[in-house]
């Protein structure tokens, strides 16, 4: 990985809990493959946004981000603040161990283990980055990122 800061987002309760589950055996993938890394476990809905700011701001250059869909538009999330990207050089490589794993079929990464070939591929792959902005309930002014999907309260 070229000396790259890695840090992994982990949403254990992604796929009803399975990835949480399985996290020993997908810590054991990953460390075989890329060595180092530090772990970021999510608690709670939009934790991920947090952690990744934070893994950013700590000098992390590629995010793997393990977990489900929305797992993954959590940590896209992260990579901005204020409207703009936090580390323009950063990378985002996913993992998917979700139910559905929209975004791994879209962007053609199979599913759990070998995924890691993948993830951890030197070659980068630009994409589009969607942003909405919204206002919440609560009357405040909200902007949100996304690639592949955006749902407005129903999913197709």
């Amino acid at each position: 990985m070229n000396g790259q800061r890695i840090a992994v987002i982990v949403n254990p309760q992604s796929a009803h809990g399975r990835t949480g589950r399985l996290w020993p055996e997908i810590e054991r993938g990953l460390r075989h493959h890329c060595g180092e890394f530090s772990v970021f476990r999510t608690k709670a809905t939009e934790h991920a946004v947090t952690l990744t700011r934070v893994a950013l701001q700590h000098g992390y250059e590629r995010i793997i981000s393990v977990g489900g869909d929305g797992t993954h538009y959590e940590v896209i999330n992260g990579f901005f603040e204020n409207g703009a990207l936090l580390n323009p050089n950063a990378v985002l490589s996913i993992l998917p161990y979700g139910t559905g794993s929209d975004l791994a079929r879209t962007l053609g990464i199979p599913r759990d283990g070998p995924a890691f070939r993948t993830v951890l591929s030197e070659e980068i792959v630009q994409a589009d980055v969607g942003r909405i902005s919204l206002t919440r309930e609560n009357g405040e002014p909200e902007t949100a990122y996304f690639l592949n999907t955006c749902h407005v309260g129903i999913g197709g």
